[in-house]
This record gives structure tokens, sequence and C-alpha cells, in this order.
């Protein structure tokens, strides 16, 4: 159940949000880039972690579950989406690639792009409402050229499903 919350969710910020989108894409030579979607995955980056698989596309949005709650009334999930976003800021020709915290401006303005979208839907993929705040923050450290945020809240799902059964356990 709970990998099938993360898919709709995965879908629905393919569709509404990210679809939208063009960030850049490191190429071989970190002073080059490429614009390009934004993919989305399903799985955990750990706060202040980074993505090192070489299976994973820079830039994306990472949709996972930090906690869930099931109850005969209905099913919490505490989600975390992890946004990771290269910019390489600009190259002088006298200097190693100089930061020029744009990267922020773009990580900045994918997470409110997400948000607007949650805040705008707040009942998502037909039977997940948001309930209460959505909370984005930047990650204290950012390993330059990446950099990373995130966005939390809580979705409210119908309530675990019962087996048939259950009466006769």
């Amino acid at each position: 159940m709970t990998v099938t919350v993360l898919n709709s969710l995965k879908e629905f910020l393919e569709k509404e949000v990210l679809a939208t989108l063009k960030l850049k894409r490191q190429l071989q030579n970190i002073s080059g880039y490429e614009l390009v979607t934004p993919l989305c995955h399903i799985g955990y980056i750990p706060p202040n972690g980074d993505i090192v698989s070489n299976d994973v596309s820079i830039p994306c949005v990472v949709v996972g579950v930090d906690k869930k709650i099931s109850s005969e009334e209905e099913t919490l999930y505490n989600i975390r989406l992890t946004a990771a976003i290269f910019d390489n800021g600009f190259d002088d020709g006298l200097n190693p690639i100089i930061s020029d915290f744009m990267g922020f401006v773009s990580l900045q303005n994918l997470l409110d792009s997400i948000e607007a979208s949650i805040m705008r839907n707040p009942v998502l993929c037909k039977s997940l409402a948001v309930v209460g705040e959505i909370e984005s923050a930047l990650y204290e450290q950012q390993p330059f050229p990446f950099w990373y945020g995130y966005l939390k809240f809580q979705l409210s799902d119908r309530e675990y499903p019962n087996t048939r059964y259950s009466q006769l356990l």
C-alpha cells in the first residue's frame, strides 16, 4: 500500500509540476550542462545525505515516506520530497568554477512550484488528503555544484484495508 501511495504521488508530481520545468543537468565537463525535465524517483535520502548513485539523474525529486501510522480510521503518511539540482555557477576564464548562488534560486523555485501545486490540490491522487502544514527547507550542507532541499507534509488515506477474515482471527 505504501509503494502505491508513493507511486501515485510520483505520477502527480511528474504531471502537475515537473513536466513544465527545465533545469540544468551536468555534462561530462563540470562547466557544461543541458536543460532537461527533472525526473522523479521513489526512494529515501536521509537528511543531509547525498545522491551518489549513477542510476539517479539530477535534477530530480525523490519521493519517500519518513513514517506511516495506520489505524482503523485512517492511514497517515509523513512524506518527504527531496529535491536535488545541479548549478555549476560561472566560469570567468581565470578561476575554477565559481558559485553564483543561482542554484539556491533554482532550488527554491522548484520547491515553491511543488508546494504551490500541493496547496492547490488539497486532495491528491483521488484519495490522499493533505493534512496540516507543508515544511520546506534546504539542507544545511550543499555539495557544490549540487543543491538539496526538501518538503515535508502529511497525507491521510482511507483506513488500512481489513481482510475479510479479520473477524475470525
